[in-house]
C-alpha cells in the first residue's frame, strides 16, 4: 500500500511494499511514484487513471498491473485507488492498495487484459 499527495509523491508506504520490492523509506518517501523502483512505476495506462481519471472520480478497483520490477521479476498487481477526503485543512490523498494476483491470473484467466472500474462521485441532480 502507497499514500501519495496530490502531486503524486509518496508520503508513505507499508512494509510489506517495502519488502516486497526490496526497497527503503529513503529510496520511497518524497518520490515521485513514476520514479519508484527505477521507474518501473511509469506505466501510460496508470499514469491516465491517476492524473485524468481519478481527479473526475473518486475510485477505481482491479488496475491489473502485469510489469517486471529490478530485483524481483515480473508481477501482476491488482491495483485500488481512492482518492481520499479532503479535509479543509489537510492536503489531498490517493490511497493505492496493491494484490500480487500472479499466480491467479496466470492459473484461472490466462494473460490479464482487465481494465480498471471507476466509481464516479456522487452528484444529485
Amino acid at each position: 500500500m502507497l499514500v501519495l499527495d496530490d502531486q503524486l509523491r509518496t508520503v508513505l508506504a507499508n512494509q510489506s511494499f517495502y519488502r516486497t520490492f526490496q526497497v527503503t523509506p529513503r529510496e520511497v518517501e518524497q518520490q515521485l511514484l513514476y520514479h519508484l523502483c527505477n521507474g518501473a512505476w511509469n506505466i501510460p495506462d496508470l499514469r491516465s487513471l491517476l492524473e485524468e481519471i481519478l481527479p473526475k472520480s473518486t475510485s477505481f478497483q482491479d488496475f491489473i498491473v502485469d510489469k517486471t520490477f529490478p530485483h524481483i521479476g515480473r508481477m501482476m498487481l491488482a491495483l485500488n485507488g481512492r482518492r481520499l477526503k479532503q479535509e479543509a485543512a489537510l492536503p489531498g490523498r490517493i490511497l493505492l492498495a496493491m494484490e500480487e494476483v500472479t499466480g491467479r491470473v496466470r492459473e484461472g484467466k490466462g494473460e490479464a487484459k482487465a481494465k480498471a472500474k471507476v466509481e464516479r462521485p456522487y452528484h444529485e441532480p
